[in-house]
């Protein structure tokens, strides 16, 4: 981690500026940097007292392993990333945790289909909004969303994620200078209120314990719009893909619970099955022209991706512990109460919204 990040970065259990202590320094150079506005880590002190010559020393000074402290409570820095949240849990959903820091162990390998989801969550994003933006990867995984956003001109882009996945996500981004990985709970945010300029949550609300936890700390610390994905309860489909939902549903309650390295090889067993022939049953329709009837088919959203990414997902799907669906009204009225005015993708996945905030 960089000394500077400190000027964001606050204490989750006190929320106060943070000190860094055993440091294990090294040199790897990095972009230029501004003096902070708030706090200078490096001096460990109010960002008035920093120099020029100080803000020199901190781009090129890399943090391998240490401590953060606020004076009473004290948070590792491990591999170069800070860590606010146990790998044991610390009060988080453990099985949520591990189930996800196993997915990202496993479903490691950056595919080119994420380009195309990439461009399916962001569509209704305006780049103008990304322009020298500091933004949150909110549940980043293993950096999937982040190694194509940090190539936008952004200023600073934090990955946040609760499990071990954030090692993978670390990897992933470890060639951009301007991304830093954080290991905290996305309900506990270590961000000082309002840092973010634009955030983003793709599929992790509805995995939460409690959502409205989640939102209610992205709402804190994003002072511009958020990005949400949250699974769609089929609302806009016919009646026959809920009655297979609920199937589905009562067959998760079984596999949820099984160890991850049997639901392992069962993602393999689901995807070559029921994933794999139903989205090349949807290309197969999409190529002789009746896309309409093609749409209607379940899973077709998956026709133009390749089987790994379909296992992953199948893996995902049928592997976490806790899974909550909504309607099109539900996630407008949850953002409205966190004061956001919710535009739609009309494009599969859904729901994704951007949230823009009400003034």
């Amino acid at each position: 981690m960089r000394f500077y990040i400190l000027d964001d970065l606050v204490s989750p259990a006190s929320g106060r500026p943070l000190y860094v202590a055993n440091q294990e320094v090294t040199e790897l150079a990095g972009p230029p940097v501004d003096r902070c506005a708030r706090w200078c880590g490096l001096r460990g002190d109010s960002a008035a007292t920093a120099t020029a010559l100080d803000c020199e020393r901190c781009s090129r000074m890399w943090i391998e392993e240490g401590t953060l402290s606020d004076g009473e409570h004290v948070f590792p820095i491990s591999g170069g990333i800070p860590r606010f949240v146990a790998e044991a849990g610390a009060g988080l959903d453990v099985d949520t945790q591990e189930s996800f820091g196993y997915e990202w162990q496993h479903f490691d390998a950056v595919l080119p289909d994420y380009d195309t989801e990439f461009h399916n969550y962001f569509r209704i994003v305006p780049r103008e909004i990304l322009q020298d933006a500091v933004v949150m990867d909110a549940g980043c995984g293993m950096g999937r969303w982040a190694g194509q956003l940090i190539k936008l001109p952004v200023r600073r882009l934090y990955a946040v994620d609760f499990s071990r996945a954030i090692d993978r996500a670390a990897a992933v981004l470890s060639d951009q200078p301007s991304a830093h990985c954080i290991q905290a709970d996305i309900c506990n945010l270590p961000f000082r209120s309002g840092t973010m300029t634009f955030s983003y949550c793709l599929g992790v609300l509805h995995h939460l314990r409690d959502p409205d936890e989640g939102m209610r700390s992205l709402a804190r610390v994003t002072a511009g719009p958020l990005l949400v994905y949250l699974y769609y309860a089929l609302d806009n489909r016919p009646w026959f893909h809920r009655w297979l939902l609920a199937l589905v549903t009562g067959t998760r309650r079984i596999t949820s619970r099984l160890p991850k390295r049997a639901m392992l090889p069962l993602a393999w067993v689901i995807a070559a099955l029921i994933y794999y022939p139903l989205a090349r049953m949807a290309a197969l329709l999409a190529r002789l022209g009746l896309t309409g009837i093609a749409h209607q088919l379940p899973l077709s959203h998956y026709r133009a991706y390749s089987f790994s990414f379909m296992v992953g997902d199948a893996f995902d799907r049928f592997a976490t512990p806790i899974e909550r669906r909504y309607t099109r009204a539900q996630v407008a009225d949850w953002l409205a109460r966190y004061h956001f005015e919710a535009t739609f993708s009309d494009h599969t996945p859904f729901w994704v919204s951007l949230g823009m905030p009400r003034r």
